[in-house]
């Protein structure tokens, strides 16, 4: 069994490793294998995630929605919940769906105000307000 789990957090290694060389295309492909290799796995929230964050760097933003919202509604207490949600809104901004990112961006400010990447959502959140449609 010992053996199973470090074969399992090798493979999380090599594929966070990628993502990390910003090899996003391999990163994908390896996030992917190893969500369906270890679907129970303890690092599955963090795999979802690098494989929403691999979807939007390659610009598949509707993907990456996708991936980002099975994490919060699969693991909605997971602490990459708030990450997930700036990331949607991200993934919105980068498809031009101004009121959808800001919507987000709200309901992370509201729900998870205790979360690191709040002052990010705030800042950001500014700077869309500050856009005249």
């Amino acid at each position: 069994m010992l053996i199973d789990k470090n074969i399992e957090f090798d493979t999380f290694a090599e594929a966070d490793n990628l993502l990390r060389a910003t090899k996003y295309k391999d990163s994908f492909e390896a996030f992917d294998k190893f969500i369906s290799t270890f679907p129970t796995s303890e690092k599955i929230v963090e795999a979802k995630y690098g494989l929403g964050y691999s979807q939007y760097a390659l610009k598949n933003y509707r993907a990456a929605i996708n991936t980002y919202s099975k994490i919060i509604d699969q693991h909605p207490q997971d602490p990459l919940v708030p990450e997930a949600l700036y990331g949607i809104a991200n993934c919105h901004i980068q498809l031009a769906d101004i009121v959808r990112a800001k919507k987000t961006l709200r309901n992370l400010i509201q729900n998870h105000p205790n979360a690191e990447i709040i002052s990010s959502a705030k800042t950001r959140l500014d700077a869309l307000n500050a856009i005249k449609l």
